[in-house]
């Protein structure tokens, strides 16, 4: 059994209790914020505080709302546990991928004292500079792999003036357009939306197939689907089966 079929195997779900109840209550939310936009659209620049406060309210009753939905999407909960899992030779088991960026780098960087030395971990373009133009890990995340500093590959510069040692992977295919379409419609609920694949080799930038689409809320991970990855040349012939290929975000 691989990796992501591990994860997936214990994955949580979650039991919805008065599941009636809450999809009135959400109803409910959903009025109270339709609401709120209406008088927030009619305040003038002058009522500054009463804006404030609306927008303020409306806020919390978004994030009501958020939290209310994901537990009647029944969505299954997936623990960071699996983000520590390390192959034979000490480097991560799964990598993490924003939908923005082709690429997850880890890197370590020797701060100003001898001691102050930390991995870092983001989601770029250019693995070889992967600090520009890129795109930051939630610190859940990143701290599952903290424990790389001291990884013989990770191995920090003499001095912070020195270039750091970058280890990274990418992605590698098309994701199928029914995918998409779950990640367009569930995306409003979370702060951010991953995949976690298994990469066949670090620095080669090949991961594995079948990645699992993840819903991350600010504390952990909702699985919102897994799948096939798509070759490209797939992807060119499905398209020509269609008029309009949806785009992912549009």
């Amino acid at each position: 059994m691989d990796a992501l079929q591990r994860i997936e195997e214990l994955a949580k779900p979650v039991v919805v209790r008065q599941k009636e109840v809450k999809r009135k209550h959400l109803g409910v939310l959903n009025e109270e914020i339709r609401r709120g936009e209406g008088i927030l659209g009619q305040l003038m620049p002058i009522e500054t505080r009463a804006k404030d406060q609306v927008t303020q309210n409306l806020k919390d009753l978004a994030e009501k709302r958020r939290h209310l939905a994901i537990e009647l999407a029944e969505f299954k909960c997936v623990s960071l546990e699996p983000l520590t899992w390390r192959r034979p030779d000490g480097l991560p088991t799964l990598a993490v991928f924003s939908l923005r960026f082709e690429h997850m780098a880890l890197w370590n960087r020797r701060g100003k004292r001898d001691d102050d030395i930390q991995t870092h971990m983001s989601f770029c373009q250019n693995p070889r500079s992967p600090w520009e133009n890129c795109g930051g890990a939630p610190e859940g995340i990143r701290l599952c792999y903290a424990d790389l500093v001291s990884h013989r590959i990770m191995r920090a510069p003499q001095y912070a003036s020195d270039p750091d040692n970058v280890v990274s992977t990418g992605f590698v295919g098309v994701i199928p357009f029914a995918v998409k379409e779950k990640i367009r419609q569930y995306r409003w609920m979370f702060d951010d939306v991953y995949l976690i694949a298994e990469p066949k080799s670090w620095m080669v930038h090949i991961p594995n197939p079948d990645p699992l689409v993840v819903g991350w809320d600010g504390g952990g991970f909702w699985l919102i689907d897994a799948f096939d990855t798509t070759t490209i040349e797939e992807a060119m012939l499905a398209m020509s089966d269609v008029d309009t290929a949806p785009r992912l975000g549009s």
